[in-house]
């Protein structure tokens, strides 16, 4: 493994951090680490523990135990749903509506100190603004309120006033989150430009392999690796394959030994049987035979020590370099197969969103049919979905469903947070007994024991994005799933582990996602482009 050199000087410090849980779980222990300036990657399996760590190293969070030290404000990037940002604008949103009229009374002859203060070196703030909102596709005006944005858009919005602001230190949890991929390079170059120290927490291999470091969090504690995503894979690899491999020997060195000690047995038990015989048979004077009795116990004894010895090294060595690897169940996802009947489930005529793309779609969709949705940032992706399942109305043409529908959005809604996992669980699935239920939990991962009782506000939100999906997809009608990017909070075995599932799913879904690899794994067999 390659160590970068730690300067004596950090931007960030961190020693001794442990997290435990409300029910009384260490998510990690005495994590140390420190940062100067540069791009760090922090990855890990969902519910290792990133997005907490990183709300620490931030202040967000309080530890268990340990301390944090920044030599200047740690800011961070939060994901927030539009909806919940009722009536506000962009400007409010970003906290510059006082500069933006600052400067518009300034262009107007108002020479009051006070205005020239508020702007600061912020002239080109206005212009440089609008020409974001304009490349995002939305109209040059500020005052336009944050309902019209989608994820993308106000995940874009948000990362452009972090960078604009020009901060030392940044902290950035799954920022590629909603961006289509003009968004994510825009996201690339901005990182690729940033002077100061960002640590980014990711599962994103496209921006990872931007970073200098990459920090692994796992049960093991937080290991560091030099460079980029792509070496830190490598390294990891050969290092794990050498382990297994010195995990190899050591267990054949035990077993070897253990045989080794069995020989010894037999062969003192047939020395032992053939004095007995010489004995009984009085060809032997006592003495003679005492003397090879006790001469044979002392080497017996000798080689049982020798023997002992090498047992307890071999347990050692196999107990280190356990250690030295991150143990971990496989996971499943299995969607119950049901019987099929083809016919028409949904059927669409010439609908149009009022807001996002002015083009209308025409589409009918059978049992069994797996289709995509695409269109950039802005396009109505997610309010197509929910005006096909009949949330919103924001729609003009004619929708026609024959089928029970569950959306699936991209923030968890589905599942109330201040109940337990288990317990939303069969709030949507009444029909499985608690067995079957802890059963199915566990087959998806880290849902084991008492943390089926975890409050799923506790969880991560891959986590929160599997137990949505098992809900989804034990429901006792083959319902047509609208996903609104499932896949954005998954880790990379997590996401193949939901495209091999949806492309073994007998029904029919409508699938929005960014990721090519993960439809076309998914078994998408039509695309519909807003």
């Amino acid at each position: 493994m390659s160590q970068q050199n730690i300067q004596s000087e950090s931007l960030l410090r961190a020693a001794h951090l442990s997290f435990q849980l409300d029910d009384g779980e260490f998510l990690f222990k005495d994590i140390n680490l420190s940062l100067n300036k540069g791009l760090y990657g922090l990855v890990g399996r969902n519910g290792a523990g990133k997005s907490v760590l990183a709300s620490i190293l931030a202040g967000i969070l309080k530890p268990f135990s340990g301390s944090v030290e920044a030599d200047s404000i740690v800011h961070t990037f939060a994901q927030l749903p539009s909806e919940q940002l009722p009536g506000q604008t962009f400007s409010q949103y970003l906290r510059i509506d006082q500069k933006l009229h600052a400067l518009q009374k300034i262009a107007s002859g108002y020479c009051d100190s006070h205005y020239f203060d508020l702007v600061g070196d912020d002239w080109l703030l206005e212009q440089e603004l609008n020409e974001l909102l304009t490349e995002m596709g939305l109209p040059a005006d500020t005052g336009l309120p944050c309902s019209v944005l989608s994820g993308g858009q106000l995940t874009r919005l948000n990362l452009w006033k972090l960078f604009n602001d020009k901060h030392r230190i940044l902290i950035l949890d799954e920022p590629s989150n909603h961006l289509d991929q003009k968004g994510k390079q825009w996201l690339i170059d901005s990182i690729r430009r940033f002077p100061g120290l960002l640590l980014l927490v990711s599962h994103d291999r496209q921006l990872l392999r931007q970073t200098d470091t990459i920090l692994e969090l796992s049960s093991l504690g937080l290991t560091r690796y030099g460079g980029n995503y792509d070496h830190y894979w490598h390294q990891k690899n050969v290092e794990q394959q050498a382990i297994q491999r010195q995990l190899l020997n050591a267990k054949r060195s035990y077993k070897n030994t253990e045989r080794q000690i069995q020989r010894n047995k037999e062969k003192a038990q047939k020395r032992e049987a053939i004095g007995k015989q010489l004995r009984r048979s009085g060809s032997q004077p006592k003495i003679l035979l005492d003397a090879m009795r006790d001469k044979a116990t002392q080497s017996a004894s000798r080689q049982s020590a020798i023997a002992d010895n090498r047992l307890s090294n071999a347990q050692e060595k196999i107990g280190s370099l356990n250690s030295r690897l991150e143990h971990y169940k496989p996971q499943k996802l299995a969607i119950p197969a049901a019987s099929i009947r083809k016919s028409r489930l949904l059927h669409l005529l010439e609908v149009k969103q009022q807001h996002g793309s002015c083009k209308s779609v025409t589409f009918d969709l059978y049992s069994g049919d797996k289709l995509r949705l695409s269109g950039n940032n802005g396009s109505g992706k997610s309010l197509f979905l929910k005006s096909i399942c009949g949330e919103v109305a924001g729609y003009k043409g004619e929708i026609s469903i024959n089928t029970a529908c569950i959306y699936l959005d991209q923030h968890f809604s589905l599942i109330n947070p201040e109940r337990s996992i288990l317990e939303n669980f069969l709030d949507y699935c009444p029909h499985l007994k608690q067995p079957e239920a802890r059963t199915l939990l566990a087959s998806v991962g880290g849902f084991r024991k008492e943390v089926v009782n975890r409050k799923v506000a506790l969880l991560s939100g891959g986590e929160r994005m599997k137990l949505s999906l098992l809900i989804v997809c034990h429901q006792q009608e083959q319902p047509l799933l609208l996903l609104d990017e499932p896949d954005n909070h998954l880790d990379l075995e997590s996401k193949q582990l939901l495209a091999a599932a949806l492309n073994d799913y007998p029904g029919s879904f409508i699938l929005v996602s960014h990721d090519e690899d993960f439809c076309i794994e998914s078994g998408v067999q039509n695309e519909i482009k807003l």
